[in-house]
């Protein structure tokens, strides 16, 4: 009996297989089971189907849990009922992880995504099945699902010691559901990459709050050092317009007193003319007087 991953680029179904790889148990626990190193590189866009499979037979299984290390940002789970009928479960949305890539190139400017997902109620299906999205750094260049870690939770049915080609009968499948010590087991397991993924964003939290304080502290000082230099500009520019406006004030100054000037300088000789004219008429009139008494 072995737990199968099949990579493939179909959303549908296994049409268009890339490869398939076989699961690994766990020597601390035979309820998790982890993939080699080795399948880490896939071709976009990335699926996985995951089956148990007994000489040839599809056989049903209970998911639990897992948890997937990728360059994938989204997860999408859907199961498949031993009835052949698809349900979403959910979109994971994987957090964010530092992690130095090995000599490949792609692994260099790969961004880490780290997805930790636990079935609430764990029931028998026949196939699960995951769609890798938002694959980081986005754009053009990123071309491959990159995997560092997949480990699932999963039940195994228990095999019967029967000769024929049908290992698990109808009524071992309805009774092969998760225990409760299985179940236990299992949310252990999970409770633990938990825990550790606690840790790493914890770790990453204070890493990004110090890159954070660095990067206000070196902007606030340079905002600072530029503020004063506009202050000092601006006092420069408020110097030179305060005198250019005295010697505008002083000018016009000037000319307003020597607009005076000219205002009092007409009206004096308006009054002279003015006077004498009058003396020239009273001179005039004195002349003619004298002659009118002469005769």
């Amino acid at each position: 009996m072995h737990l199968k991953a099949i990579f493939s680029n179909d959303t549908i179904n296994d049409k268009k297989l890339i490869t398939e790889y076989y699961f690994q148990k766990s020597k601390e626990n035979n309820n998790v089971f982890s993939l080699d190193a080795t399948c880490r590189k896939i071709p976009k866009p990335a699926h996985v189907l995951i089956d148990c499979i007994m000489e040839d037979e599809q056989l049903p299984f209970v998911f639990a849990g897992m948890e997937i290390l990728s360059n994938s940002r989204n997860i999408e789970v859907y199961v498949i009922s031993e009835t052949n009928k698809e349900e979403y479960i959910q979109t994971y949305r994987g957090i964010r992880e530092e992690k130095e890539g090995n000599d490949n190139q792609n692994d260099k400017t790969a961004e880490w995504y780290k997805c930790l997902m636990v079935q609430q109620n764990p029931t028998n299906i026949k196939r699960l099945k995951l769609k890798f999205l938002s694959l980081r750094p986005p754009g053009k260049s990123t071309t491959h699902l990159l995997i560092d870690l997949f480990q699932v939770v999963i039940k195994l049915p228990i095999a019967t010691a029967a000769p024929t080609s049908k290992v698990v009968t109808a009524e071992d499948s309805n009774n092969d559901t998760c225990s409760k010590s299985d179940i236990k087991t299992a949310l252990l397991t999970m409770s633990s990459m938990a825990y550790m993924t606690e840790k790493s964003i914890i770790k990453n939290l204070k890493e990004e709050i110090e890159k954070n304080k660095q990067f206000i502290q070196t902007n606030f000082e340079q905002n600072v050092n530029m503020l004063l230099n506009e202050i000092k500009n601006l006092k420069h520019v408020i110097t030179i317009q305060n005198s250019t406006m005295k010697q505008q004030q002083e000018t016009i100054q000037i000319i307003l007193r020597q607009q005076q000037e000219f205002i009092e300088n007409q009206k004096e000789l308006e009054r002279k003319q003015l006077q004498q004219n009058t003396n020239s008429c009273l001179y005039l009139g004195l002349i003619s007087y004298l002659k009118f008494d002469k005769i």
